[in-house]
């Protein structure tokens, strides 16, 4: 079991920022465009399960590549969170990940603006939120420089 923290960002708090380069894979198309640079990070049944969730509006995942690989990613979840409650408007970022070669470099920052204003422009979300072990000290910067407040709830989760 692990202690998380959960943050919120209010669509009424955010300031939009440059999410540069940052690609949005929340349509079929985007998808098998993508799923050669996806499949390592994916089993294919998780490609199929995320396809199903992209077909109906309630998933999108945001990718950053660097000399045509992938070096880091996110998915976003709308409407649902099976941690915690969220609203049918809302959305949840995660996991977040930055490949090792890549990490110190500002992409984690980049890759979650990214899916913040995927979540806020195209979707129109009222709330983004967003969890993270306790002792996750660098995605806790990352979450800071993103513009969500203090933690708002704390929970153990079993994976």
């Amino acid at each position: 079991m692990r202690q998380q923290f959960v943050y919120s960002l209010p669509h009424s708090k955010w300031q939009s920022e440059d999410a540069d380069n940052v690609i949005q894979v929340s349509s079929s198309g985007a998808l098998i465009s993508q799923y050669a640079s996806l499949k390592q990070f994916f089993s294919i049944t998780d490609i199929i399960k995320t396809w199903l969730k992209i077909l109906l509006g309630k998933r999108s995942i945001c990718i950053i590549t660097e000399d045509k690989d992938v070096a880091a990613w996110c998915v976003i979840t709308y409407g649902f969170c099976s941690h915690y409650d969220i609203g049918s408007n809302d959305a949840v970022i995660g996991p977040v990940n930055t490949l090792p070669a890549h990490q110190g470099k500002g992409l984690a920052t980049r890759i979650m603006r990214g899916a913040i204003s995927q979540a806020f422009e195209t979707r129109k979300c009222e709330n983004i939120y967003i969890d993270t072990a306790e002792n996750n000290i660098a995605m806790q910067k990352v979450i800071e420089r993103c513009q969500f407040g203090p933690p708002i709830l704390r929970y153990d989760r079993q994976d």
